[in-house]
């Protein structure tokens, strides 16, 4: 009997060791995710913040500066969004830029670029 009640005993005690480090687990994971998830939904209303601070470019007279937003919007990762409104409104000076891009968009490996001398 009592080697009966000393099996239970470290039962229990194995399993209370092995549920604190399975809830310490769980609990890193869980907090883990959530600040990966906070993280990434920050820096997405930081793009639509800078987004916002480039639209008065998008509207200007000066084809550089129309450019420079668009790039920027690239640059943001919003690739389609620029592309579409470079086509609603036929900007000239946007296409030119699509066109550089497009053309840029070929990836060089690091070691062919040219050492600079």
């Amino acid at each position: 009997m009592a080697s009966e009640d000393k099996k239970t005993k470290n039962f229990w005690e194995k399993l209370s060791s092995v549920s604190t480090l399975i809830s310490g687990v769980l609990i890193a994971g869980i907090g883990l995710w959530a600040t990966q998830t906070y993280d990434y939904r920050q820096l997405e209303i930081n793009k639509l913040s800078a987004l916002d601070k480039l639209r008065p470019l998008l509207i200007s007279e000066n084809p550089n500066e129309r450019v420079f937003a668009y790039s920027a919007f690239v640059t943001l990762e919003h690739e389609e969004l620029t592309i579409r409104m470079i086509s609603q409104n036929q900007d000239e000076a946007g296409k030119k830029f699509l066109r550089i891009w497009q053309r840029n968009q070929k990836k060089i490996p690091y070691e062919a670029l040219p050492e600079k001398r």
